[in-house]
C-alpha cells in the first residue's frame, strides 16, 4: 500500500509538522479500511450443519427405529436402525463430539456424546466448496456388534441405499471388514488374530510365567521374551491410524462405502456426495463429504509499517492475508485518500497472498 498527498508539498514546515499526524490518521484509517473482495457465498452456507449417522447392528428390519428421509426428489422410508449418531459441524466448521441415541420404544431419545472430540474440518476445492468430516465412535458403545447397516441424512439430503437397492453394508457376520487399514503413507496394516486386549494380557502372562519358573538366562525365558516382544509390536501395529483431526490425509486408501450423485439435494441444505466408514482399531472411524458452499471471511493476518508518516513523503505497508478457504483473493481499497493505491500478489495454494 504507497500513499504520496500531493495536495500537501506546497505547505511551509510548520503546517507540514502539525499536518503529518492527522495524514497519519487518515492513512491508518484507510489502513483499517483495506478489504479483500471475495465473491459473495450465499446465506446459508455460514449456518450450521447437522448429520445423521443410522447405524442397524443386527441385521434384523423388524427391530429398532423407523425414518424417513427426503432430498429434492422424493422421500425414502426404513426400519431396523438401533442407533441413530448426530453430528453438528459449527458455522465457523469445528465438527462437535457425534451424540449417540439409541431406539427406545420406537423412537431415538437424547443423545449422549461419545467419541471423537471437537476439531476443525478439512474442506476441499474441487469444482465447489466441500466439507469433508471425520468422526469416531468406541466399538464398545454400539455392542461391539458383527454385522453393521447404515444410512446416512443431512437436513434435505440422504444415501441409504446400494445401486441395486439394497441396503449399505459396512460389514457383516463372517464378512471382510472394510478397508484396508492402512497408515497415512497407503501401506496396509497388519490385523492379528486376537483383539488389542487380550494380546496384552498374553504377552504378560508368558513374562510372568517365564519369569517364576526359569532363570534370566535360561532359553525358555529368552524365547517367552521374543514372543511376548512380538506379540506387543503386533498390537501396536493393530492400534488405530485414522487420526480425528480435520485432515484426511490418512484416508488416502480407503475407498467411499457409497457414493450419492450431485445435487439430488433440497435447496440451501448440505448435498451429500460421499460416505466412508472403516473399522479402526477399537472405533468405527466415518467420512462425511458433502458440498455446503461454505466460505468463511478472508482475514489481514499480519502487516508491516511505519509508524510515522510526513505529508508529501510517500508511505509504504506490507500486508499479509490468508482464506482458509484456499480461495483466490483481490486486494481492494476503500475510502482511501488521493495518490493511495494497493497491489496484491497472487494467492498460493495454501491461501495466502500479500499487498503493499
Amino acid at each position: 500500500m504507497a500513499c504520496n498527498n500531493a495536495a500537501h508539498r506546497g505547505l511551509n514546515e510548520d503546517s507540514r509538522a502539525s499536518n503529518s499526524s492527522c495524514q497519519f490518521a487518515r492513512l491508518i484509517l484507510c489502513f483499517a479500511l483495506a478489504l479483500l473482495a471475495l465473491v459473495a457465498a450465499p446465506a446459508w452456507s455460514q449456518s450450521a450443519h447437522t448429520y445423521d449417522l443410522y447405524l442397524d447392528t443386527d441385521g434384523n428390519a423388524s427391530t429398532g427405529c423407523a425414518v424417513t428421509l427426503a432430498d429434492r426428489f422424493g422421500t425414502d422410508s426404513s426400519a431396523g436402525w438401533e442407533y441413530r449418531v448426530r453430528l453438528a459441524v459449527a458455522a465457523d466448521g469445528t465438527v462437535g463430539t457425534p451424540e449417540l441415541a439409541p431406539c427406545a420404544a420406537g423412537a431415538f431419545g437424547a443423545g449422549t456424546a461419545t467419541g471423537s472430540a471437537p476439531h476443525p474440518l478439512d474442506l476441499g476445492r474441487a469444482l465447489r466448496a466441500e466439507d469433508r468430516i471425520e468422526f469416531s465412535l468406541p466399538l464398545t458403545a454400539l455392542g461391539n456388534p458383527n454385522t453393521l447397516a447404515v444410512a446416512l441424512a443431512s437436513s434435505g439430503d440422504y444415501l441409504t441405499r446400494t445401486s441395486s437397492g439394497g441396503r449399505l453394508t459396512a460389514f457383516s457376520a463372517g464378512g471382510p471388514i472394510p478397508g484396508p487399514i492402512t497408515d497415512a503413507s497407503g501401506t496396509p496394516r497388519a490385523i492379528p488374530t486376537l483383539t488389542l486386549g487380550p494380546l496384552l494380557l498374553l504377552a504378560v502372562a508368558l513374562a510372568w510365567i517365564a519369569r517364576r519358573h526359569f532363570t534370566l538366562r535360561h532359553p525358555l525365558t529368552l524365547a517367552a521374551a521374543l514372543i511376548g516382544t512380538s506379540l506387543l509390536t503386533a498390537a501396536l501395529a493393530w492400534a488405530a491410524v485414522i487420526t480425528i483431526d480435520g485432515s484426511i490425509a490418512d484416508w488416502s486408501a480407503i475407498s467411499p462405502l457409497a457414493t450419492d450423485p450431485a445435487d439430488d439435494n433440497t435447496p440451501g441444505t448440505p448435498d451429500l456426495l460421499a460416505l466412508y466408514l472403516v473399522k479402526d482399531g477399537p472405533n468405527l472411524a466415518v467420512r462425511i463429504d458433502a458440498a455446503t458452499g461454505r466460505n468463511r471471511a478472508p482475514l489481514i493476518s499480519a502487516a508491516t509499517y511505519s509508524a510515522t508518516a510526513t505529508a508529501g513523503t510517500p508511505w509504504n505497508a506490507s500486508l499479509s492475508a490468508n482464506d482458509p478457504d484456499r480461495d483466490p483473493l483481490t486486494w481492494t481499497l476503500i475510502g482511501a485518500p488521493a495518490g493511495m493505491s494497493i497491489t496484491g500478489s497472487s494467492t498460493d495454494a495454501a491461501g495466502n497472498a500479500t499487498g503493499t
